[in-house]
């Protein structure tokens, strides 16, 4: 018969007193945390194996306050803890969140890491358990970390903003569903060093186009911003940029849009930064906390297709 843990008298009411109050506490940071950049909203997913795991040892430890666990007792816990997650997970495409594997991953972290911890006892190998235990937390921490040293290539690289010839240039763009986007070498006369960039074929539909986000927010110390494109059409289109801040209302006239003449070849956009600021009909909008620029056609009457080059402030 397995051994018995530690009983109820070695867990004190007041240490599950505190571990509900810093369990509320996380769940109430976590939450608070603003997911609108890739790194933020990795923290804000890593931080789903934290709350499970002091959920997790909290469920554990009241148990104990009335009677001793075995080994199953554990199990079943930790078990029961990780479906709720799962049921969570299916609820939230209610409640306008999406469903994530990353975070039921995370919750399995959470929870396999608690009941390490509290079989440290029982399997007489607490050094072996509690070293077990972090490195599965850590594991939450892997994306984050990886993240968090991108944002800080990203702010390296200024004043470009994207170059497509990076290894995590996914993380920055994204077409519409009547756009498909690729990373492809660039035409033979591009005149620029570009090793890659992106071939844009937009469908006709109503705003076919593509999506750069999680760019570097700050565009304060600059004067233009330049963007260079290759059209393949032998006839000129039009395309609309589009700019706006983490403040927009989703209005028209909250943003920046401009119209540009796209002519066969290569294209040099240059936007300047006080056309931004002043665009919006009410406010200025925030240089230093720009969200997203899209550069879309409106509604095309047949397919047209242009490669983006490396987007870049300059002044």
């Amino acid at each position: 018969m397995a051994r018995q843990i530690f009983d109820r008298k070695n867990i004190p009411a007041w240490i599950l007193v505190l571990q509900s109050i810093l369990l509320a506490a996380s769940i109430s940071l976590i939450h608070s945390i603003d997911e609108r950049h890739f790194f933020w909203a990795s923290i804000k997913n890593s931080g789903h194996a934290l709350v499970f795991f002091q959920f997790t040892y909290f469920v554990l430890g009241c148990l104990l306050l009335r009677r001793t666990l075995s080994t199953a007792h554990i199990l079943v816990v930790c078990l029961t803890a990780f479906t709720l997650g799962i049921v969570i997970e299916f609820v939230q495409p209610l409640v306008g969140r999406q469903a994530s594997l990353l975070d039921a991953f995370y919750n399995l972290l959470g929870c396999a890491a608690a009941g390490l911890c509290m079989l440290r006892h029982q399997l007489g190998k607490p050094l072996v358990c509690v070293s077990s235990a972090s490195m599965l937390l850590a594991v939450s921490l892997i994306q984050p970390g990886i993240y968090g040293l991108e944002t800080q290539r990203q702010r390296a690289q200024l004043p470009t903003l994207l170059d497509w010839e990076q290894p995590l240039n996914r993380l920055y763009w994204q077409p519409s569903q009547s756009s498909h986007a690729t990373l492809s070498a660039p035409p033979r006369d591009w005149p620029t060093e570009a090793r890659q960039v992106a071939r844009i074929d937009l469908m006709p539909a109503k705003y076919p186009g593509i999506s750069l986000q999680h760019l570097w927010p700050n565009w304060t110390n600059y004067k233009t911003l330049e963007v260079e494109l290759w059209s393949k059409e032998k006839t000129t289109f039009d395309l609309v940029v589009r700019i706006h801040d983490n403040e927009h209302n989703h209005e028209l006239t909250d943003r920046y849009n401009r119209a540009f003449t796209i002519t066969p070849g290569l294209n040099r956009l240059s936007i300047p930064l006080t056309d931004v600021q002043s665009a919006p009909a009410t406010r200025s909008m925030q240089l230093d906390q720009i969200a997203e620029i899209i550069l879309f056609a409106m509604e095309p009457v047949s397919s047209r297709s242009f490669y983006l080059g490396p987007v870049r402030l300059d002044g």
